[in-house]
């Protein structure tokens, strides 16, 4: 059977727009509440974009037993969970030869401090909990400049103003 083109137009249209809203849920805090409103469109790619930009990864040293809900209790963070896994290319290897490999991702959570930069990014791999620092500064400025969180005028993230764009 022969579909017309145009019926076969719409379908792939509606498929490629289907994309639930439900797809990632995204939480924000700060000093130590829930920020009500929501981010803008492109803040999960730019956290996506955060994660994958660290050129160390850092969970031998950095991950303890209890460390995610440590960070899901402390005052200032983001926390993306995706619908489903998604394959986001991290720094597997850091000692030689070092690579970035394809991970199936549930969950990454960004510590945001004030008075102080995020030690490391974490993320949920299963139940793996997996770590990664050395993140790119234009990266992390796209995710602390988020209007919602308030933290462009907050040291030290006000200092990554003057950082041109890449």
């Amino acid at each position: 059977m022969k579909f017309p083109f145009r019926f076969l137009t719409l379908i792939l249209l509606l498929a490629a727009c289907s994309k639930a809203p439900s797809d990632e849920k995204i939480r924000l805090v700060r000093h130590g509440k829930d920020v009500a409103a929501r981010p803008n469109a492109a803040f999960s790619t730019n956290v996506i974009e955060l994660i994958q930009s660290c050129s160390v990864h850092s969970t031998e040293y950095a991950v303890s037993t209890n460390k995610w809900q440590e960070l899901l209790q402390s005052d200032s963070f983001v926390h993306l969970t995706f619908a489903s896994s998604r394959k986001l290319t991290v720094m597997i290897q850091t000692g030689a030869p070092r690579y970035r490999d394809e991970k199936l991702i549930d969950e990454i959570l960004v510590p945001l401090p004030e008075r102080a930069w995020p030690d490391h990014i974490f993320a949920k791999s299963s139940t793996n909990v997996l770590s990664f620092t050395k993140y790119d500064p234009i990266a992390l400025r796209r995710v602390a400049f988020e209007p919602v969180l308030h933290l462009s005028s907050v040291a030290p993230y006000a200092s990554l103003a003057d950082l041109p764009d890449k």
